[in-house]
Formats: structure tokens, sequence, C-alpha cells
């Protein structure tokens, strides 16, 4: 159902799917989703940065990122915005990538077994050549 969704969220143009390959093996994937709202046509939330974990430690998750504010660049898409299990790998990364954390949710999103966790939100001001703030 989620790659489904993925899918049609892509076809529609409300979403951007960027994939990583080593060879011809899929490696990792994250979704670039623009605000439909009018008053927000400069932003977007960053979605579901995934890297096997076979693969992680290789990069993969800094190039996808990288990779993604590009493409948030070149849609004019200057403010980007996520969140992430509080202080999984993810957590550490996007710090390390020079995200604002804005605060934790404790009980924000449910695992697999049901058991609630905490996520981290964050945002990041992207240079843009229209004059948007750093």
């Amino acid at each position: 159902t989620f790659w489904r969704d993925t899918e049609a969220g892509v076809a529609g143009g409300e979403r951007v799917l960027l994939a990583a390959y080593v060879g011809a093996d899929l490696v990792g994937a994250v979704q670039l989703a623009g605000s439909p709202k009018a008053n927000q046509a400069h932003r977007a939330d960053v979605q579901k940065l995934l890297v096997l974990r076979a693969a992680r430690g290789q990069g993969i998750g800094t190039a996808l990122m990288r990779a993604l504010e590009r493409e948030a660049q070149r849609a004019g898409r200057w403010l980007l915005t996520l969140d992430t299990r509080t202080g999984s790998a993810a957590d550490r990364l996007y710090r390390q990538l020079g995200w604002t954390e804005v605060g934790p949710i404790p009980d924000y999103a449910a695992d697999p077994d049901r058991t609630l966790a905490s996520c981290t939100f964050f945002y990041k001001r992207l240079q843009f050549a229209g004059g948007a703030p750093t």
C-alpha cells in the first residue's frame, strides 16, 4: 500500500521520489512532498528516507538528502521540514547535515508492534536564487 500510494503521488505530481542504487541494487530512497497550500508554495516535507541496513554507513543517506535539497531548490521550495524518531541514526544524520531541531513530540508514531515512539521535528532553509533566506 505504501509504495502504491507513493507511485500515485509521483504520477500526480504531488511528490518526487529519489532512489539510490549500488550497481543494479536499490539501496535507498527518499521523498519530497510539496505543500499544496497556496500560502506555503515555498516549502516541502521530506518523507521516508530509507536506506537498507546492509548499505548504511556508506554515505547513501547523505547523498540522497543532498540530491533532495537540490531538487527542492529547482522547484523553488527553500524551506524543508521533516520528522524522525528521536535518537535514531536518521536523527543524528539530519543534525550532521545542518538541520535545525524544532523539538520532540512524545508518542508521535507507532512501531509495527504498536509501541509508541517520540519523534523530533526539524527544518532547514536552503539557498535559493530567488532571494530566499539561507
